[in-house]
């Protein structure tokens, strides 16, 4: 579905949203394909359609459900070198 605006929707429709928001694990991927909303326009029409505590609870639930960011991959020399570093250190204190 192309980009949408939520200015664009009626009412009901606006309700379908919120509560598609509300109580998914992950809502943008569904309103994205359904509706054609980003995660931005959603988190906006939110913060003004839902009271502060509300708002702040479901951000928190949201963020929780982000995936992790993966590791970066290390240089195995540098981190020999860091180790060796660390041991002579420690072994001569």
């Amino acid at each position: 579905m192309k980009k949408a605006k939520i200015t664009d929707f009626d009412a009901k429709t606006l309700d379908l949203i919120t509560e598609v928001a509300t109580t998914e694990k992950r809502p943008f991927e569904l309103i994205k394909k359904d509706y054609g909303l980003s995660e931005i326009d959603v988190t906006e029409f939110l913060k003004k359609k839902l009271s502060k505590d509300h708002f702040e609870l479901w951000k928190k639930k949201i963020n929780a459900n982000k995936p992790k960011p993966k590791p970066l991959k290390y240089n195995e020399l540098e981190d020999d070198d860091l180790d060796s570093k660390y041991y002579f250190k420690n072994k001569f204190d």
